[in-house]
Parts: C-alpha cells; structure tokens; sequence
C-alpha cells in the first residue's frame, strides 16, 4: 500500500512539473524567479494532496477503520425506544448456541437500501419472549467506522476482521433448535441461515456491511468473538427481509 502511495505521489509530481513547464512556453506576465518557484511548488502539493486524499480515504474509497471516516452515523434512532443499541452486550453466545439464553432477539428488515445509497434505514424487530415484541427504526450508514469506548474512557476505533464477518455472514442455526427453515420472518424464530440472502452480488456486499454495523451496535459482535470457528452461531440475531419498495438504487 505505501509502495502503491509513493509511485502515484511521484507520478503526481511529474505531471505537474510537466504542466508547469508547459505553461511557462507561453508568453505571461512578468514574474520573479521565486514567484514562479513557489507556484510551482503550489501545483504540485495540491495536486499531490488530491491524489492522496483519493488513496487513503476520498470518495468510493473504503476507509472505514479510520477514525473519522465515513459520511454519516453508525447508529441513528429514528424512532423507537433506542434499546437495538447494546441490546446483546455482554451476554454469552455459547449459552445461546446451547438453548440457555432464547432473549432477547431481534430480527432486521431493510427499509429503505441500494447499491449507491451510503445509509440504509433498518427496522429491528425485538423480542424480549415468544409473545412479546417491540420495533424500533434506525439509519447506519455503511462506511462508518466501527467505534467503542475503552476501558479509559476513549472513543476507539476497530478494523472489521473480513475472516471472522465471512463465517458470521454464512452463520446457521445450531441443529435441533426451532427455525422457519427458508422462509424469513420477523420471528420470534430464526430462518436457518441467519443472514445469508439471495440477492444480486453487488447488493449483497452492502447487505454484509449493514450486517455488520447492526451487529457491532446491538453487541452482538465484539472482538472477543473472532475466535469463533463454527458455522453454528448464535441465532438471536437474523436478516427478515427487505421493504420491496425499499430499493433506492
């Protein structure tokens, strides 16, 4: 990446030398010898800047583990009790896998999404029994870098491991526990593939990131977490489905 960084950058600088010295072939005002320098060096550091921003973090560039990066919240209630944030921190997953822990649930339906819309709206419906749910909206936005606070206090900042979201994003629900198979609902039961949805490819990477945001929210995935090797998951946490007028392209 450095390597890639370093020949752009000195590529930056000969393009624009060369438009310089172009430029000075014709007839111009008067001008003193360290004017003309310092524009020079004006050009080519602007220029170098716009080349750096576009590798490390301009638009259609994925910087999500920057602090910072991102055009939007990764989390904005929109209406609801706000109770999606934290709603699994802290609890064991393995207790889940094994049938101890059933609750609470929460099942995400897509509102409104798109291969080229930055912030997708998600409705999470929440389950604290078999009988008894509430809903709640809220907007993430995809390219937002995954945030906590520390043990002193700070606001941190964690890359997305792509090894432990793909066993994540293909997780199923351990044998012998009750599920709607291939159809998706809104519960109180999981479909037996938590979250992996036949859609186009392309939409299907956003979906991942969408995933992945209301995981990291919710705590249903934490960093202690990417030790997990199994398929089996726990599957208090499922995609229901899309708004089919919900596609913003």
């Amino acid at each position: 990446m450095h390597r890639t960084i370093i020949r752009v950058l000195g590529a930056a600088l000969v393009l624009a030398f060369c438009g310089t010295a172009s430029a000075q072939d014709q007839p111009a005002p008067s001008s003193s010898a360290h004017t003309t320098f310092g524009g020079w060096l004006h050009a080519v550091g602007s220029h170098a800047a716009q080349v750096g921003k576009q590798i490390v973090g301009g638009h259609g560039v994925s910087n999500a583990g920057a602090p910072g990066a991102g055009g939007g919240p990764l989390y904005q209630p929109e209406n609801g009790a706000g109770s999606f944030r934290g709603l699994f921190a802290s609890q064991s997953h393995d207790l889940a896998k094994q049938g101890r822990l059933q609750w609470p649930r929460a099942a995400l339906t897509f509102e409104t999404y798109g291969v080229h819309q930055d912030c997708w709206t998600v409705r999470a419906t929440i389950w604290t029994n078999a009988t008894t749910s509430t809903v709640e909206t809220f907007q993430t936005c995809l390219d937002a870098p995954l945030t906590h606070t520390d043990d002193t206090g700070q606001a941190t900042t964690t890359t997305r491991n792509v090894a432990f979201f793909s066993k994540l994003l293909n997780a199923q629900v351990m044998y012998g526990r009750p599920t709607t198979g291939a159809l998706r609902t809104t519960g109180p039961n999981p479909p037996r593939s938590l979250f992996n949805v036949d859609v186009p490819t392309d939409l299907y990477e956003r979906v991942n990131q969408a995933v992945i945001n209301a995981a990291w929210v919710s705590g249903f995935y934490g960093q202690s977490d990417e030790a997990y090797t199994s398929i089996f998951y726990d599957d208090r946490l499922w995609i229901a489905g899309f708004n089919p007028q919900g596609n913003r392209g």
